[in-house]
């Protein structure tokens, strides 16, 4: 399972790096431009989501805690950055 869920995230990654890099297209026409940024902001607000869903049930699970814990919050001001 926890590889199916690392290949998710980096599905999303991979996606998001398509649209964000289709955005600077100057040649995109409007309509699709318009298409593109309602499609990678979903996948923005989706992705955060589901890993702050992810990386809060796994550190309720861990043993490690505090480091964890700090690891995820950086992760999650990177996140919240972009």
């Amino acid at each position: 399972m926890a590889t199916d869920l690392l290949d998710l995230l980096r599905r999303d990654h991979e996606d998001l790096d398509k649209g964000l890099t289709a955005l600077l297209d100057p040649d995109l026409p409007i309509p699709q431009l318009r298409t593109t940024l309602d499609g990678v902001r979903l996948g923005l607000a989706a992705h955060a989501e589901a890993e702050d869903i992810v990386f809060h049930a796994t550190l309720a699970r861990s043993s490690a805690g505090r480091v964890l814990t700090l690891v995820i919050d950086e992760a999650a001001q990177a996140h919240a950055v972009q």
